[in-house]
């Protein structure tokens, strides 16, 4: 989903000049118009992620809507809708200081403009699954229940050394999404599973796949993603995507593989105000 947190933390809220728009009515339709890429922004909407989600606009017309995500306990920004109407919630954020970037590629130029110093920008794309297309697939994979927590942490703490280890990883993941692993004599050898599972939305957020580092290019990242595209689909969930770096041409490839095509390309950084 991500790859690193901010230094620091801004907190607007209702101090802003900008309006805080409160119901999700207003703010649903202009994620749908492109489910893929409002993917998470959709799933902030559910109880169980919509206590830490400020939505932001500048008028309830519908132009666009920038949520501000807490969750991680600093802000995430996302947006989505159109770029007119996302210039002016960025001119109104005034108290915010910096915050973690996942957004489309014409919104970082709009945040330089208002003032923010962007640290490395790095290129992401955005991939979906064409469920239509997709058959269930076999897998020697099994699922995940949240008394398996400690297995998979400590699988997860394999890539700490090297700075692989999934980042955006809350052990409440485990309890509400669908995750998946493959099981050796000495632990997990990989796991699969969502960022985010918001079946009332239609959405999906693939993620935290990670392989043992003495067990890599055997199948097995395959075959635990496999599991969980497996159930998703047979939930009937129609907006399934995940994201990887641009330059991690091994990943894109076996995701290919799996069904997934690119949606689009998009940027994750931090905004730093200058």
């Amino acid at each position: 989903m991500l790859s690193r947190s901010p230094s620091g933390r801004g907190s607007c809220g209702d101090r802003c000049n900008v309006p805080r728009i409160h119901d999700p009515a207003l703010v649903r339709p202009v994620l749908q118009r492109d489910p893929a890429w409002s993917l998470y922004a959709l799933a902030d909407l559910s109880p169980e992620h919509s206590a830490h989600a400020e939505w932001y606009a500048p008028d309830n017309a519908g132009r666009c809507a920038v949520l501000l995500y807490r969750g991680f306990g600093f802000s995430i920004f996302l947006d989505s809708g159109d770029f007119d109407a996302v210039r002016e919630t960025i001119a109104e954020l005034k108290d915010e200081r910096n915050f973690y970037l996942s957004i489309r590629q014409p919104t970082l130029e709009l945040l330089r403009q208002a003032g923010f110093h962007i640290a490395k920008p790095k290129r992401m794309l955005r991939m979906r699954l064409d469920v239509q297309r997709f058959e269930p697939l076999s897998s020697a994979a099994i699922r995940l229940a949240p008394t398996d927590l400690a297995q998979l942490k400590a699988l997860y703490a394999d890539g700490e050394p090297r700075g692989e280890s999934p980042e955006f990883f809350l052990d409440s993941m485990l309890n509400t999404g669908v995750y998946y692993a493959v099981q050796t004599h000495d632990g997990l050898a990989a796991a699969a599973g969502t960022h985010v599972c918001a079946p009332e939305e239609d959405v999906a957020g693939v993620g935290n796949i990670y392989t043992r580092r003495d067990l890599r290019r055997c199948g097995y990242a395959r075959q635990a993603t496999t599991g969980v595209l497996n159930e998703l689909v047979g939930c009937g969930i129609g907006v399934i995507c995940l994201n990887v770096a641009v330059e991690n041409t091994g990943a894109i490839a076996l995701y290919r593989s799996l069904g997934f095509d690119v949606h689009s390309e998009y940027v994750e950084g931090e905004a730093i105000r200058e």
